[in-house]
């Protein structure tokens, strides 16, 4: 919930999804297509990679903000692979995040 007050209070239009599989149908039926995701790298229902996997092949141009308590190898690896994945570490303050916001997008 803070981080839908600190995007929507920054002007984003923000969907909210509570596991992978609400994220997937979510998006699909997003209009217009969403830019960017924002995901924890842990999720209920459903691996971050399966998900990413899935909502990638319904929109390729979708960009990817990584947020997690830590960073471990298997994402460390994953994210030094593709560069339209960025991760930010928590905490974060608001400020924080949208400069990765601005990273990833711009």
């Amino acid at each position: 919930e803070l981080l839908v007050e600190m995007l929507a209070g920054a002007g984003y239009n923000v969907l909210c999804a509570c596991d992978g599989p609400s994220a997937v149908h979510v998006a699909a039926t997003a209009s217009p297509k969403i830019n960017l995701l924002i995901t924890n790298t842990r999720l209920r229902n459903m691996t971050v990679h399966d998900m990413v996997t899935n909502l990638q092949q319904h929109n390729s141009a979708l960009r990817i903000l990584y947020i997690s308590g830590h960073l471990d190898e298997n994402l460390a690896q994953l994210l030094s692979k593709h560069v339209d994945r960025v991760f930010l570490l928590k905490p974060f303050t608001r400020d924080a995040l949208l400069r990765k916001i601005n990273e990833v997008l711009f």
